[in-house]
């Protein structure tokens, strides 16, 4: 929550919002009362005699907590936060929360927002986000939203006042020196970043802020290829800050899509208005992006493999396009597949695991090849298979007796469903050869047939001849 114009030059600040406070309070000696809020123990340390403090904190604490876990699906972290009252500061307005030491100030004349504001930086510190602006920009909405308890949320940035373009990544900070221009600059980050969380927030649904807010908490992956949520590894271990890159990707894929949202880039030119990121990145984000959500409606139940989600978690988006450009050969053969062959698919099959493990493109080129080899074979099957039934004729049939085409016509079958192209291949090569050989089989079985016949024929004139010759010498015999 930025103080006040009028409050600038009154006292040392940091330069760190929403991590160090902006001047030093020495703590009291002695603890006040313990609030419990769920699992959540505040012990709450006043300024001495000061018990309007302490009955703020008793009211607000039962009342906000609740309200904050509602708005930010996030739980707090349990076990005991020391709430200190602290003189105003400059920064966050003396708001200070230390995960180190589970410590949190407020300030002694904080109301609900401010108290809000406060608790929401127990979730929105450095240990989570790595950007102040974003730490900032979360918990002033919370503000806005829980603490005033009408869910108002903040109206448009005003026009920036500095001199040279906006850049919410250079954090403004004051201090004694502080000028008026430097604290119109301060105020004009606040505004801007609280309008960010509630434009995106309101264009996503109550139900995906709070999903994209749970996921940066886990460290999920942002991007999501199936219905099942399989998808690439997370950017890193748990305890790395979650950075505006992998944010905004969290905000589309776990937000802005599963809202429907019409204009896919809606987030991504409100974090480039305030100078995040540059035009150029963006692009090809953008581009990236798309092929992506192309190819990921285009696999269906088949999960986009680590080659095309690592790329695009680590924005190396010229890997990523490359990558998906191998993946649509992949699918363009699958889908070839089952168009063709209605009967084979490769769902399930070792073809579908291996595309979805490759972690390299080399991985890739080896699908497309064991693809390639499976529509090949499909299509030799669908030919033995064809040639099996026609009529073969005469000659042919003679040539095909006593030949089994039936058996590895189905052992073909068989290994197609299998996707063991090789061995379909050859079966129905088999089958074709021996279909093709029939003829000429068969015209060497009809002059053998013939042949014998013929030759038949000339034994038994030979055995007619001898017999008649036989019978004549025995006519021509002189009788005694």
């Amino acid at each position: 929550m930025a103080p006040a114009a009028s409050a600038v030059a009154t006292a040392a600040g940091a330069a760190d919002p929403g991590r160090t406070a902006g001047i030093a309070v020495s703590r009291p000696a002695t603890a006040g009362n313990s609030i419990g809020v769920g699992n959540q123990t505040f012990e709450l340390h006043g300024l001495p005699g000061d018990q309007a403090w302490q009955a703020s904190m008793a009211t607000n604490l039962p009342t906000l907590v609740p309200a904050l876990e509602s708005l930010t699906g996030l739980q707090m972290p349990a076990g005991t936060v020391v709430v200190t009252e602290v003189a105003y500061a400059f920064n966050d307005a003396g708001i200070r929360f230390d995960p180190a030491t589970s410590t949190l100030d407020i300030p002694q004349s904080a109301g609900p927002g401010q108290i809000a504001h406060a608790l929401s930086h127990i979730w929105f510190n450095s240990t989570l986000f790595s950007d102040t602006w974003v730490n900032e920009g979360l918990a002033t909405y919370s503000e806005r939203v829980a603490g005033d308890g009408n869910y108002t949320t903040c109206a448009d940035a005003p026009a920036y006042p500095g001199a040279r373009e906006p850049d919410l990544t250079k954090w403004q900070a004051l201090d004694v020196n502080s000028t008026i221009a430097a604290q119109n600059l301060y105020d004009w980050q606040y505004a801007a970043s609280c309008a960010f969380f509630s434009t995106v927030a309101e264009s996503m649904g109550s139900a995906n802020f709070r999903a994209v807010l749970l996921a940066a908490a886990s460290r999920a992956p942002a991007y999501v290829s199936t219905p099942s949520g399989a998808s690439g590894k997370a950017p890193g271990p748990k305890l790395v800050p979650v950075t505006s890159r992998y944010l905004l990707d969290l905000m589309d894929e776990r937000g802005m899509v599963p809202a429907g949202i019409a204009d896919p880039d809606k987030a991504q030119a409100l974090m480039a208005a305030y100078g995040l990121f540059d035009a150029t990145t963006l692009a090809e984000r953008s581009a990236a992006r798309a092929l992506y959500r192309t190819e990921a409606d285009r696999a269906g139940s088949w999960r986009l493999p680590a080659v095309v989600l690592g790329p695009l978690e680590s924005w190396d988006f010229a890997a990523a396009q490359t990558a998906m450009t191998a993946v649509g050969q992949v699918l363009d053969l699958r889908d070839q597949l089952s168009k063709g062959t209605p009967a084979v698919t490769l769902d399930g099959t070792g073809v579908q695991n291996a595309f979805e493990a490759a972690t390299v493109e080399s991985s890739l080129a080896d699908v497309i090849d064991r693809e390639r080899k499976t529509v090949s074979a499909a299509a030799k099957v669908a030919a033995a298979q064809k040639i099996r039934k026609t009529d073969h004729g005469f000659v042919q049939s003679i040539g095909l007796i006593g030949v089994n085409l039936d058996t590895p016509l189905g052992r073909a079958g068989t290994e197609l469903a299998k996707v063991e192209p090789d061995l379909a291949t050859g079966d129905a090569q088999s089958v074709i050869d021996d279909i093709d050989a029939a003829t000429t089989v068969g015209w060497l079985r009809v002059a053998l047939a013939i042949g014998l016949v013929g030759l038949i024929g000339v034994v038994g004139i030979w055995i007619v001849f001898l017999l008649r010759r036989r019978s004549r010498r025995r006519c021509a015999e002189p009788t005694l």
